[in-house]
């Protein structure tokens, strides 16, 4: 890996600190995330911190008791759904309706990117 040394305006470093603390990362971390973004390419490798892979090695051996607590603690902490509106589904009120100037398959090519 390449080691990059950059200087700041302290004012702009104040900002990547606290956008990083929002986040709950580091400075170094937030700029690796938007130099790939903004140089795209070939992914490395995720390769998981110690501390991450214990946490999801917890959450691959929950029992089935364990799992239900969990959904119900997350439900309890979401917004109820908004009905949908009589004889509609999910997709009419959902499909072709995006706030911004992007066409489904851009939508669907994004999703399909991410999963």
């Amino acid at each position: 890996m390449a080691t990059i040394t950059l200087e700041l305006p302290d004012d702009l470093a104040d900002r990547l600190r606290a956008c990083a603390e929002a986040r709950d990362t580091t400075i170094e971390s937030l700029l690796e995330e938007i130099a790939v973004r903004e140089a795209p390419g070939p992914l490395p490798p995720i390769v998981p911190s110690p501390e991450a892979m214990e946490f999801l090695m917890r959450l691959k051996n929950r029992t089935p008791e364990e799992l239900e607590a969990d959904r119900a603690s997350m439900l309890s902490r979401s917004p109820a759904p908004r009905p949908l509106p009589p004889g509609m589904t999910l997709a009419d009120v959902v499909v072709g309706k995006w706030p911004g100037d992007e066409t489904d398959e851009e939508i669907e090519e994004v999703l399909r990117q991410m999963s």
